[in-house]
């Protein structure tokens, strides 16, 4: 009996286990829904914690769900510690590559998120010149077509872009 128990609870753990890569457009898919859906945070989370690679996009990831968790923590010293340790993994991260569009994007998108009196969104305009530079450039600034689309929408919506700005990224070809 103890000899089928555990073939069985294997089953059983590897029905439910996810199956989350650490490819570019899933790890998006699951990223953006981990913003909204603390099951979907909780299920990314560890997953992320998990990579020692050192692809620059994926560290980004990793940066922006620690970010992320800030908004499932409680209590005010727990959300300030997933924001400061989300702080100092986009320093190393973007310290490897400056112009990375995508990484930028995901600092911008928890930076401004941070209530601005904690002074901890001070790289907003510089990661937005950035990711507007490679906006404007595609698709020959090699931003993948469904992160391009994500990004734009974000500075679509709402107050994050000038109506300037706007027109601009409306009149890109998709």
């Amino acid at each position: 009996m103890n000899v089928l128990l555990l073939p069985g609870l294997l089953f059983i753990f590897s029905f439910f286990q996810t199956n989350l890569t650490y490819k570019a457009a899933d790890l998006r898919n699951v990223y953006f829904k981990a913003a909204n859906e603390q099951q979907a945070y909780e299920q990314l989370a560890p997953h992320l914690a998990k990579y020692k690679g050192n692809d620059v996009l994926i560290q980004g990831f990793q940066a922006g769900i620690e970010g992320v968790g800030a908004k499932y923590a409680s209590g005010l010293y727990a959300k300030i510690k997933h924001v400061r340790k989300s702080a100092q993994d986009f320093e190393k991260v973007i310290s490897k590559d400056p112009y990375n569009p995508e990484v930028r994007f995901l600092r911008y998108t928890i930076e401004y998120h941070i209530p601005r009196y904690l002074l901890m969104s001070g790289h907003l305009q510089e990661d937005k010149k950035v990711i507007f530079k490679s906006l404007l450039n595609y698709p020959d600034s090699g931003i993948e077509p469904d992160a391009f689309k994500i990004m734009r929408d974000y500075f679509l919506r709402g107050n994050h872009s000038t109506a300037d700005e706007k027109q601009k990224l409306r009149n890109l070809k998709v």
